[in-house]
C-alpha cells in the first residue's frame, strides 16, 4: 500500500483493513528528492506506519533515482529505527543505476529486491533478475532461485513479447540519464510523449520537461508516482501548450491544491493556491473522511447486463466511463467487436511506411459547417467530449439553457484527466457534438447567443 503524498493518513484505513482480514500489510515510502525529503521524514513516515501495524515496509524508488550510497544511508537508518521492521525495495532501470544499488540495499540490510525477467526487465522496467541473482550469489546472498527455471521462464515471456511489445516501445533509448536531472519515472515520459502526440505537439517534450520541475515545485514537491504523476505530468503540458501558466487548470489539479488528495508534501504558496482551487473550499481532515460508501452506489449505477464479476464494480468505481465502455464491448457479438487496442498497434506498424519515409502529419479538424452564429465554444485539446463530469450526473449545462460567462458547461477528457471547458459569453447554449464523442483541438463544441 502507498500513498503518492506519503501522507499516513491516507494508508491508516487501509492498513487496518488488511490486518482485519489477515493480511500481510506493507506500508510503502514513495522516495522523490526535494529539499523537504530528508532521511530524517523518511525514517519520521515509516515510523508511523510502523504505529498502524504495518508487517514490511518498501522503499518505492518510482524514478530509479534512489544511489547506492543514498540507498545505504536510508536502509541504515530505517533498520537502526526499526529493526525488526522487513525492508524491501522497488526500483526501475530508467537511469542505470538499479542493479548497483541493489546491491548497496543488500549489504544495507534490505531483504527483498524487485526484480523484472530478463526479456522484460531495464529500460523503465526492472533490474534483470537472473543478473541480480548473479551479482548477490557473489557477493555470498543465497536467494534461492535457481538461474535454470528462470530461463525457462525468460523463453516464455521472450516469444509472447514478439506479438505483444508494442511497436513505440522499440524506439525507447536503453538508458534516459536526463532523470537524475529532472527526475521524472520512465513510465511518465512514456505517458508524456503519447499525450503529446494525441496534441500532434511531440516536438514540444523538451519544453514540458523543462516545465515539469517548475510545476512540481509549485505543487509541494509531490513524488511522481500515480496519480501526482498524472496530475502533475498533464498540468504541466497544459501550461506549455496553452502558451501561460495555470491559465488551464484541471479538476484533477483543483482538488489536489484544496487537499482532497491528502497533505502536500510543503505548503503551497498562498495565491497560486487561491488560483489552482478557483470556486473550491480547501480541506485540511483526511480526504477519505468526506467520502459515502460507493461500492453499492457503483454496482447499482451499470446497467443491467453488464455486470459479470465483482471486479466490474471497482473498474467502474475507477473509471466509469472508460468501464462502460469496456462492458459493452465484451458484450458485443465477438465477430463485430472493435480490435483491442494492442491489436490496433500491432495492426498500425505492420502498414508503417519503410524506415526513411516521412510520417504523414494528422489532419487539421475539419472546418465546422452549418454552425449557428454565436460565441464558439471550443476544445482546447483533443480528447472526448461529455456534457456532464460524471456518469448518470445531470449535464452541466441544458441544451438551449442561459448560461453566464465563466460557467463550466461541458468537459473534454484528455490524457486521462478532465478538463472543464468555460462558457465565453453570457446567453443561451446549444450543443453541436453529442456526449461520449471524440473531438480535435480546436473543434467548435457549442455556441452562445
Amino acid at each position: 500500500m502507498f500513498d503518492a503524498l506519503n501522507d499516513p493518513r491516507n494508508l491508516e484505513q487501509a492498513i487496518r483493513s488488511v490486518k482485519k482480514w489477515g493480511g500481510h500489510a506493507q506500508g510503502t515510502i514513495c522516495y522523490t528528492t526535494s529539499p523537504v525529503h530528508t532521511v530524517k521524514k523518511y525514517v519520521e513516515l515509516a515510523k508511523e506506519q510502523e504505529a498502524m501495524g504495518i508487517d514490511s515496509l518498501c522503499i518505492k524508488d518510482m524514478a530509479g533515482i534512489l544511489t547506492p550510497g543514498a540507498a545505504r544511508e536510508l536502509i541504515a537508518a530505517l533498520r537502526k529505527a526499526l529493526p525488526e521492521m522487513p525492508i524491501q525495495v522497488h526500483s526501475h532501470m530508467t537511469s542505470g543505476m538499479a542493479a548497483a544499488m541493489y546491491l548497496a540495499a543488500a549489504e544495507a540490510g534490505a531483504g527483498c529486491l524487485d526484480c523484472a525477467i530478463s526479456t522484460m526487465s531495464s529500460f523503465s522496467s526492472q533490474p534483470p533478475t537472473e543478473s541480480i541473482v548473479a551479482i548477490l550469489e557473489s557477493e555470498g546472498f543465497d536467494t534461492g532461485l535457481d538461474l535454470k527455471k528462470l530461463a525457462k521462464i525468460n523463453a516464455y515471456f521472450k516469444e509472447l513479447k514478439k506479438t505483444r511489445q508494442p511497436a513505440s516501445s522499440r524506439k525507447v533509448e536503453p538508458v534516459d540519464a536526463g532523470v537524475l536531472v529532472h527526475a521524472i519515472p520512465g513510465g511518465m515520459i512514456s505517458n508524456l510523449r503519447s499525450q503529446l502526440a494525441q496534441q500532434d505537439a511531440l516536438d514540444r517534450l523538451g519544453e514540458v520537461l523543462e516545465e515539469l520541475p517548475k510545476t512540481r515545485a509549485d505543487m509541494g514537491y509531490p513524488p511522481l508516482v500515480t496519480p501526482t504523476s498524472q496530475i502533475v505530468g498533464v498540468q504541466s503540458v497544459l501550461n506549455v501548450l496553452s502558451g501561460a501558466r495555470y491559465s488551464m487548470v484541471t479538476d484533477e489539479t483543483k482538488h489536489y491544491a484544496a487537499g482532497y488528495y491528502g497533505r502536500t508534501p510543503a505548503p503551497i504558496e498562498p495565491e497560486l493556491r487561491k488560483k489552482l482551487c478557483g470556486d473550491l473550499e480547501p480541506i485540511t481532515c483526511r480526504p477519505a473522511d468526506l467520502l459515502k460508501p460507493g461500492l453499492v452506489a457503483a454496482a447499482d449505477a451499470i446497467p443491467a447486463g453488464l455486470l459479470q464479476a465483482e471486479e466490474d464494480i471497482l473498474s467502474y468505481a475507477l473509471f466509469p466511463e472508460v468501464a462502460l465502455g469496456y462492458f459493452k464491448w465484451r458484450k458485443a457479438d465477438p465477430a463485430k467487436r472493435e480490435p483491442i487496442p494492442a491489436d490496433v498497434e500491432q495492426a498500425k506498424a505492420a502498414a508503417e511506411a519503410p524506415a526513411g519515409t516521412p510520417a504523414a502529419k494528422n489532419a487539421a479538424p475539419a472546418a465546422a459547417t452549418n454552425v449557428p452564429a454565436g460565441a464558439p465554444v471550443v476544445a482546447p485539446l483533443n480528447g472526448t467530449f461529455y456534457r456532464s463530469d460524471a456518469p448518470g450526473k445531470a449535464p452541466m449545462a441544458a441544451d438551449g439553457a442561459a448560461v453566464k460567462a465563466g460557467d463550466a458547461v461541458c468537459v473534454v477528457e484528455a490524457m486521462k484527466l478532465f478538463n472543464p471547458i468555460k462558457a465565453p459569453a453570457a446567453g443561451k447554449i446549444t450543443f453541436l457534438v453529442e456526449h461520449g464523442k471524440p473531438v480535435t483541438k480546436g473543434q467548435v463544441l457549442a455556441v452562445i447567443a
